[in-house]
This record gives C-alpha cells, sequence and structure tokens, in this order.
C-alpha cells in the first residue's frame, strides 16, 4: 500500500518482491487492487540475489513484527538505504542513519519516505553510503571475527582472575 502512493504520484516508480509464501495469492491480488500491476514484479524465490541488488535504488521492509533481518543487512552492504517499519531491531539498526524508519501498518508514512528517497538523490546516495558502512563496520565477517576474539580475551582474562585471585591469596599469606 505505501508502493501505491509512490507509484501514483512518481509513476517511473517500480517494485520488486522477492521471495515466496503462503501470502503469494493476497499478494498478488492486493497488486490488482491497487493497479499497481504495470510497476510490480513478484520474482519469487531466487538464488541470485547478488545479482538483483545492485540494480536497485532502495531495499524497504513493511513487517509488522521483526528480528533484525538479514534481508536488510544484503541491501545494505550493497548500499542500499532502507524504508522500514520500527519493528524488532530495525529501529537500532538505523539509529544512525542508512535509512528511514515508519510506524507498522501505516501506509502513508510509508509512502512519504518512499519519497523522500526517491525525491532526493543526494539523500539517497548518502543514506546508502551509510548503510554499507555500517554493515561493514559492525555487520561484516571481519567485525564479526574481531568480537569474538574480543570476548574470548575478555573470558580468558576473567577464568584466569579467577584462578589465580585464590592462588595469590594463599601467596600472599604466606608472604
Amino acid at each position: 500500500r505505501g508502493f501505491a502512493g509512490l507509484y501514483h504520484t512518481a509513476s517511473h516508480a517500480k517494485l520488486v518482491i522477492i521471495g515466496d509464501g503462503a501470502e503469494r495469492g493476497a499478494l498478488e491480488q492486493l497488486v490488482h487492487e491497487l493497479a499497481v500491476g504495470p510497476a510490480v514484479r513478484l520474482t519469487g524465490l531466487r538464488s541470485d540475489i547478488d545479482e538483483i541488488l545492485p540494480a536497485m535504488d532502495v531495499i524497504s521492509l513493511s513487517s509488522t513484527r521483526e528480528g533484525l533481518p538479514l534481508a536488510l543487512l544484503e541491501g545494505m552492504a550493497f548500499g542500499l538505504p532502507v524504508v522500514a517499519t520500527g519493528v524488532g531491531g530495525i529501529p537500532d539498526l538505523l539509529a544512525h542513519g542508512g535509512g528511514l524508519t515508519v510506524p507498522p501498518q501505516d501506509p502513508p508514512a510509508m509512502t512519504l519516505a518512499l519519497q523522500r528517497m526517491a525525491g532526493d538523490d543526494l539523500f539517497l546516495r548518502d543514506q546508502g553510503e551509510r548503510a554499507r558502512q555500517l554493515v561493514v563496520e559492525q555487520y561484516s565477517q571481519d567485525a564479526m571475527v574481531k568480537r569474538y576474539v574480543e570476548l574470548y580475551r575478555s573470558l580468558a582474562g576473567r577464568a584466569k582472575r579467577k584462578w589465580l585471585s585464590p592462588l595469590l591469596g594463599v601467596l600472599s599469606e604466606r608472604g
């Protein structure tokens, strides 16, 4: 519904829905009811996401419940800014840029956010760069390995201190 508002003000806009599921029939019906069929493509399941995402301008997600969606991180890794509902971990993910959040089940707010991205190339590019930087710095394999190493060192340090403290106490008593 949020895309319909954008489409009816910017007829060049296109929507690609990647994936499949039990709601596909209802989604196809909604596309028909909203008269956005010429601008919408439902791809079904795809294994070539890395070839599709570079052709996009924005990644959008209108979930009512989420954790931290991998689909958003994948899009952000390609430098795509996000327009998503502010549910689950999404507000924290975008707290310092990379996209816009809107309330869940609020198509007019989604339309406005999509229009903001579509109408401001500088903002679109800036948010895309921030999105990519965030993924590289916080969610990349290198960042994850670095955090695991820091965690293991921290745990090893605590374990060593726990083992060493009683020994040091005994040694200091013998002093």
